[in-house]
């Protein structure tokens, strides 16, 4: 998935991602070596890898470079895919004793004179890595927050608006570790006023799984709306045994392990909105987070449900924001059924505290029951979140499912009237006084 914060500053546009600055579609790449522009570690080294020996060949005569300094070489092999020039920044001393003392100054200053040259040369977009990160061992964030301070002035003063990507490695950040970096970054570099905030979307899987849905649906949602922001939150292994015994405690503290993790996206000053797409169990733990947590849901999707089908969505409904869909103006809540799906009857069937909305509804006003043919898993298949729910997270009207062989069969209908356990309990009963 991914991972970036975009600001608007004036006009132009910041956007801090974590990942391989190689992946960059910029005309400018900025790289951070030594003063001889050795290109022989960190980043450097992986630009000239990527770029090819000709980068180098062609630095040869432009060093030395004094420390805070910018050259500027062709793109090499990187011209493939747009680069048009490589910003060679010396951020250290060639020779052995490579300790700095002004680290911010020497950032600030190649920085500086990037942004100077790319206007300069009516160029408009840029790549920079954490200067200094490498072998100076400057820390990251620090690195960061120096660029950002120079990068904001130049964009605030511009006459002609033009696009900063600042590429941090950070190791191997998770979606939950990821949003919480930006967040602090935003509110380190100041940065507030210039979010362009975006729509959290938090998906929660259900038992039994490592929910490897999520990443692939995530990347369809991410993929065809560019303002959502997918946010897989997980709870551990859940298994059967603790699914169906009828004990709350049990049930409340996979909820609330979701809740801490969760928690943070609430008030992040990255995301102005925040919905969730909960299949299962996971439906059930949406609505406890409703009923007992101070949050307020922009959209709620639940597919595969196990929620008690007559819940009252009236006690929850202030804390979900009306869609105002154009065909369901009414709706607060999006309920997607799979008609094949048996297993929220036998979650109704099997224990107590579980109904089966997955499969009949909700049939209430402000819930919009969508029917599919498919089964609990059938909605993780490709293209249904592209069709089903980006249109109901981003849009004004609501796609409609099936409308024909909703019913269940009658059989399975019998499961709603019985307990299985206390029919198992009953016949065990008579089997022990008759035999």
């Amino acid at each position: 998935m991914r991972f970036e914060q975009l600001y608007d500053i004036n006009g132009s546009s910041l956007v801090v991602k974590l990942g391989d600055i190689r992946e960059a579609r910029t005309e400018v790449v900025v790289t951070s070596d030594d003063s001889n522009l050795s290109m022989g570690g960190g980043t450097s080294a992986a630009i000239r890898a990527a770029a090819g020996d000709s980068v180098f060949e062609e630095s040869r005569r432009l060093i030395p470079v004094a420390v805070g300094a910018i050259a500027v070489t062709g793109a090499g092999l990187l011209a493939e895919q747009g680069v048009r020039h490589i910003f060679h920044a010396a951020t250290i001393p060639s020779h052995r004793d490579r300790d700095v003392h002004n680290q911010e100054e020497i950032i600030r200053n190649a920085t500086r004179q990037a942004l100077t040259l790319l206007q300069g040369m009516g160029l408009h977009t840029i790549s920079f890595p954490a200067l200094g990160t490498g072998f100076a061992g400057f820390d990251p964030k620090r690195a960061a927050l120096a660029m950002c301070a120079e990068i904001r002035a130049a964009m605030e003063r511009a006459p002609k608006p033009f696009t900063v990507e600042i590429w941090l490695m950070l190791g191997n950040q998770g979606e939950r570790a990821a949003m919480v970096f930006f967040a602090e970054f935003t509110k380190s570099a100041a940065l507030d006023r210039f979010v362009v905030p975006s729509h959290a979307v938090l998906l929660i899987h259900g038992i039994r799984t490592a929910a490897g849905w999520r990443q692939r649906v995530g990347d369809e949602i991410e993929e065809s709306a560019r303002g959502l922001t997918p946010i897989p939150i997980g709870y551990g292994f859940f298994n059967v045994v603790q699914f169906l015994l009828p004990f709350p405690a049990i049930r409340r503290k996979a909820a609330e392990t979701v809740w801490l993790k969760a928690k943070s996206v609430f008030g992040n000053p990255n995301f102005d909105r925040v919905s969730i797409i909960a299949h299962s169990f996971g439906s059930w733990i949406a609505v406890y987070l409703l009923v007992v947590k101070p949050i307020r849901i922009h959209r709620l999707l639940l597919c595969g449900a196990i929620v008690d089908a007559n819940f009252d969505w009236d006690t929850v409904s202030d804390r979900i924001d009306n869609p105002s869909f154009e065909n369901a103006p009414a709706c607060r809540v999006v309920n997607d059924c799979g008609t094949k799906d048996i297993w929220p009857l036998m979650a109704k069937a099997m224990t107590w505290g579980f109904g089966i909305s997955g499969r009949w509804g909700f049939q209430h006003c402000i819930v919009a029951d969508r029917f599919y043919h498919v089964d609990h898993s059938g909605f993780f298949e490709e293209g249904f979140a592209r069709e089903y729910w980006v249109p109901a997270l981003t849009g004004k009207r609501l796609p409609k499912g099936v409308s024909d062989g909703i019913d269940p069969p009658w059989a399975l209908s019998l499961l709603t009237f019985v307990k299985i356990p206390v029919l198992l309990g009953f016949v065990g009963a008579l089997a022990w006084i008759y035999f």
